[in-house]
């Protein structure tokens, strides 16, 4: 659903649209201020199209991701940097103390 609303800059007419799609078990918002309707519905399709995209590598419930694979390799392969730089952060933040930065 593309919902248009009335945004309180005056310049150009810019609006507001926003949609929400469900992704991974959550709920991912892309929201975009344009004062074109069409330019604003691209570009919501193109974040949600990479959104897509960084999904097929890191869903660990799909057989063919990096993160699935990964997993049936004990971690020895390589991996997009979709993929292993969140993981990086995450081994950072396991190794400090109570995830403290």
């Amino acid at each position: 659903m593309l919902v248009a609303c009335a945004s309180s800059c005056e310049q150009a007419r810019v609006r507001k649209f926003y949609q929400a799609r469900e992704c991974m078990d959550t709920v991912v918002a892309v929201t975009v201020y344009d004062t074109s309707a069409s330019h604003a519905r691209r570009a919501i399709e193109a974040a949600f199209a990479r959104i897509d995209e960084v999904v097929a590598l890191a869903d660990r419930y799909r057989p063919d991701s990096e993160v699935s694979k990964l997993m049936a390799t004990a971690g020895s392969m390589r991996v997009s940097p979709e993929v292993y730089d969140p993981l990086q952060t995450a081994q950072y933040l396991a190794d400090t103390p109570c995830g403290a930065v």
